[in-house]
């Protein structure tokens, strides 16, 4: 049973509005794109794992998409699985052509037969981020259910070998379509010999749901984009064209005649996605290119801000954004 259900991550969504509102022939596109494919790809067989994780029986509490802060320091995990004998994590990995494990030298490395390219030790990454959840329960005295791991790979075409221990890797090591199987077969043989624990697990998920964040990142710090580079307007959603005009309760394109009445809600998430969770009236309006005080209250009203009391700043609940 999903019950953290996976969004499409921040800082795609980020990458993708920066790509919208920044000139054509603005240099930092070919690295943003290209950033925005890697993250898509990646999403992509997070979803795929989400498909086969369906078959699990409803028992199993499922959370997709977990960032947990422990003294500062953010671990994302793409999937947790919760049983009253056993926590599971998953770690997502899409990668084309053949890929490699070096035990010995903690090495990961993928090659497309023409190229050969160094990455991050996938099982360290997990064991890391094993160590992180273990000490995240311990500080909450949530401490008392075994923690499993597995890397698993969104593409059967995916040929993974290994240099060194082969037989540690095949224990941790899956395609997606594998995991559920694998799950349940240790969560069967810990039935045999521990005992149910169904109030530390529902005690966990519960801190779990409060506690984990949206993973996202600064993204002009990142690229190193000035924010006078952004382009204002509201985008057409026929033609991508930025700069429609507004008019009595709706939107036209001055180059395709498309009109819409909810264009600008795109360019307020934009707006949020871009330069955070709280906006001016005035911002607003020299982002949206529109001039009056009282449509633009509209209009972020329409888009589901509320105006903080005693405050200029109207501001909306990240997670509403998340959703779009």
């Amino acid at each position: 049973m999903f019950l953290r259900k996976r969004k499409k991550p921040l800082p795609l969504q980020t990458i993708d509005a920066i790509i919208s509102r920044l000139p054509a022939s603005h240099k930092k596109l070919p690295l943003l794109r290209k950033q925005a494919a890697f993250y898509q790809k990646g999403y992509n067989g997070e979803r795929k794992l989400d498909y086969h994780l369906q078959m699990l029986p409803k028992e199993y509490a499922i959370l997709s998409d977990v960032t947990l802060r422990l003294n500062g320091k953010a671990c994302q995990i793409d999937s947790i699985i919760l049983t009253p004998y056993a926590i599971f994590m998953i770690d997502v990995k899409s990668f084309d052509g053949n890929v490699n494990f070096d035990t010995k030298l903690k090495q990961f490395t993928r090659s497309d037969g023409e190229k050969l390219v160094g990455y991050k030790d996938p099982i360290t990454q997990i064991e890391n981020a094993q160590f992180h959840l273990i000490r995240w329960l311990q500080n909450l005295n949530l401490s008392g259910l075994p923690i499993y791991y597995f890397i698993s790979f969104a593409e059967h075409s995916t040929v993974f070998t290994v240099t060194g221990d082969a037989r540690s890797i095949e224990k941790i090591v899956a395609y997606v379509d594998e995991v559920p199987l694998r799950i349940i077969t240790i969560n069967e043989q810990l039935k045999i010999t521990n005992q149910n624990n169904n109030p530390l697990k529902n005690n966990i998920i519960t801190r779990i749901m409060n506690k984990s964040e949206d993973f996202q990142y600064n993204v002009f710090q990142t690229y190193g984009i000035q924010k006078s580079d952004i382009l204002t307007g509201v985008q057409c959603p026929s033609c991508r064209t930025l700069g429609m005009k507004r008019f009595t309760r709706y939107w036209r394109c001055m180059k395709c005649t498309f009109c819409s009445s909810n264009a600008h809600i795109k360019a307020i998430y934009d707006y949020i996605l871009l330069f955070g969770n709280k906006i001016k009236n005035e911002d607003c309006r020299k982002f949206l290119n529109i001039s009056s005080r009282g449509t633009m209250r509209t209009l972020l009203n329409h888009a589901g801000l509320t105006l903080m009391n005693g405050s200029k700043f109207w501001i909306l609940d990240q997670s509403i954004v998340n959703e779009k």
